[in-house]
């Protein structure tokens, strides 16, 4: 026997003299580990279990406790690192035994016939202590996710098991295993100039070497958190670790947070050591993690190193975590001018070719965060593609982003407006000029009338004329089925219209500004509250159009600087409609009918007239117009239902 054997006998003998073993347990075991002295036939069973304690006693007496084993040396190692107790590393050694030790996995398989673990009570007994406060779910021990308590029964993790096996390890090994590769970046401050928190950011993590700090970066996928944490600990002279993707083994569901706690007992040594949890949401959801609330908030005020969180989602996040936060910075999806400076280093780094005029086209065509940007590029570059390459994978990849839905990207072309098709209680031409001559950039306006009137159209028209750049919002882009989904969209719509200096375009306002007395649930009142508290505090101009102004709120109408009524062309509209879209002349008496039309549907018509050969002959193109203008008034049908005398 060796001294691993002495060991088994040592802590067996400790189960035996606290009565933790039955005779018929401990019989069997000797009989089928051909360890039984044998006897007589007629030697009463009591004699021999009394011959085996006794001969498991006399072998257990020459455990040699100094003779190490290297499981054992590096436990001691770890002891070391983590502070453990004597205890805490006596459990450890005993857990590990039916590892590394066949007559002890047996003698355990005997009394404990179906359990993967060591019953608490049967560990307790080899160590003669109470024990249930080192091996708890609380405990420093399950914290550092070595063992795992289930139910009554304590086993080692698979993390642990691997962690201490194979060789000898000294304490930097293990600190170099526990912590992993050093996060790096080639990006420095000024690729993020964009980031308005960039220097406080800075100025918190250089000043962290006596403080322990929490950082939250929060937004959309891809937009640079990760990246941005890389450069914040670079420029600060500090190491970066990520936490929980070196944790080969492990499966339990919070060893993310098993990882938190062993990577800060050894970050805690090291003042150039920073941890990035990144996909924070793991750590915030009690659905993935099995701590509570409060050990959460005493995480992340008492721990001593700095720790930089990354999520894709704060909306689920408790406003008990986010108030303990040092700083939380939001990432959205980079300004026009940051996107054609990300565009350009890819592209030239890629050796693609590409003019200037495409580089700018992708930044304006394609809002999308730098991670989508690379992959393109990556992309294009594997298959040897060009510029069209390019854009066929950002296509692609928006189709995915958007549940299998194509993306349409709006080519903007050069507007043909015709002042004289607008039929408005607003001269919108005296208005233009005197915007332009003012430089007035503070303004809002509704625009709100019969479908097809030029609302939307004219402010394009506007944008263009003025020399800024619009972006054009449906209720579909706004409105969310998720709570606080919409409010999210209007806020970052507005934000995204400040950074970049746009006009903000809002269809279909009635969806996102109903009036609140009319509301049905909750979030109807908090989605306009959230677009009128953006309103009245825009620089920038914005521009709501709707067919259906009596739904409007009233308390949003204040908020515009003007409310624009546009009805249907008159008939002197109605001549030059015809000669501005089919080059014809036609009198007032043959039109006079014609009182409910749109400039929209002369383009309707042009389209089918064209496809029928008809753009020429004006007594067909009147009677396709009073067809398209009926369809707008059916003829009052008979009603079906029941009817009460």
């Amino acid at each position: 026997m060796n001294n691993q054997d002495y060991k088994a006998m040592y802590y067996i003998n400790k189960m035996v003299e606290n009565d933790e073993v039955n005779d018929y347990d401990l019989t069997n075991w000797c009989r089928k580990a051909k360890f039984i002295i044998h006897k007589d036939k007629d030697e009463d069973k009591k004699g021999i279990c009394q011959v085996i304690k006794t001969k498991i006693k006399e072998l257990a007496n020459k455990y040699d406790k100094t003779q190490k084993t290297i499981e054992e040396k590096n436990i001691d190692t770890l002891a070391k690192i983590f502070k453990l107790s004597e205890i805490e590393k006596e459990i450890l050694s005993v857990l590990y035994l039916p590892h590394n030790n066949r007559l002890f996995k047996d003698f355990k398989g005997q009394i404990q016939h179906y359990s993967s673990g060591i019953a608490v009570r049967v560990l307790g007994a080899m160590l003669d202590k109470f024990i249930i406060k080192y091996v708890g779910r609380s405990s420093l021990l399950a914290k550092l996710g070595f063992i795992n308590p289930e139910s009554c029964d304590i086993r080692l993790t698979l993390y642990f098991v691997d962690l201490i096996s194979n060789k000898q390890k000294t304490e930097k090994d293990f600190i170099n295993t526990l912590l992993g590769k050093n996060l790096t970046t080639e990006l420095t401050a000024k690729d993020f100039k964009y980031i308005s928190e960039l220097d406080f950011a800075l100025k918190i993590m250089k000043s962290s070497a006596k403080n322990g700090i929490n950082i939250l970066l929060y937004g959309n996928p891809g937009t640079g958190k990760t990246e941005f944490a890389k450069m914040l600990v670079k420029e600060a002279n500090k190491n970066l670790y990520t936490i929980g993707e070196n944790s080969e083994g492990e499966s339990e569901n919070n060893y993310r947070v098993q990882a938190l706690y062993r990577n800060l007992k050894v970050a805690s040594k090291n003042k150039k050591a920073c941890l990035l949890f990144d996909e924070a949401e793991d750590m915030f959801s009690s659905r993935c993690t099995k701590i509570n609330k409060v050990e959460i908030n005493r995480l992340l005020e008492e721990n001593k190193s700095p720790i930089i969180w990354c999520t894709n989602n704060i909306m689920a996040m408790d406003r008990a975590f986010v108030r303990r936060f040092t700083l939380a910075i939001h990432f959205q999806t980079p300004p026009l001018e940051v996107r054609q400076s990300i565009w350009n280093k890819y592209l030239q780094d890629s050796k693609i070719i590409t003019q200037t005029q495409d580089i700018k086209a992708l930044a304006e065509d394609y809002n999308v965060p730098p991670s989508i940007i690379a992959g393109a590029v990556k992309t294009t570059k594997m298959v040897k593609g060009n510029i069209e390459t390019v854009k066929q994978h950002i296509n692609i990849m928006n189709q995915a982003l958007n549940n299998g839905h194509k993306q349409i990207v709006e080519h903007k072309k050069d507007i043909v407006f015709c002042a004289d098709l607008v039929n408005s209680d607003l001269d919108l031409e005296q208005l233009k000029n005197r915007l332009i001559k003012l430089g007035k950039l503070n303004f809002s306006l509704c625009l709100y009338g019969a479908s097809g009137t030029g609302k939307s159209f004219y402010a394009r028209y506007l944008a263009e004329t003025l020399k800024i750049k619009y972006r054009q919002k449906r209720a579909s882009d706004l409105i969310s089925p998720y709570v606080g989904g919409t409010e999210h969209n209007i806020a970052t719509a507005f934000e995204e219209a400040r950074e970049e200096n746009y006009m903000l375009i809002f269809d279909e306002a009635d969806s996102f500004l109903q009036n609140r007395s009319k509301a049905h649930y909750a979030w109807e009142k908090t989605a306009v509250n959230e677009m009128l508290t953006w309103m009245e505090n825009h620089p920038y101009p914005f521009i709501c159009t709707t067919n259906l102004m009596n739904d409007i709120d009233p308390a949003s109408l204040r908020r515009f600087t003007f409310k624009v009524k546009y009805d249907f062309l008159t008939p002197t509209q109605v001549k030059i409609a015809f000669d501005f879209f089919f080059g014809l002349k036609v009198e007032e008496g043959e039109i006079s009918h014609l009182n409910k039309l749109t400039p929209a549907d002369f383009t309707v018509i042009k389209s089918k007239a064209e496809i029928f050969g008809l753009k020429n002959q004006p007594t067909r193109l009147i009677e396709m117009l009073s067809e398209e203008q009926n369809l707008k008034h059916p003829q009052n049908t008979a009603n079906i239902g029941f009817c009460m005398g």
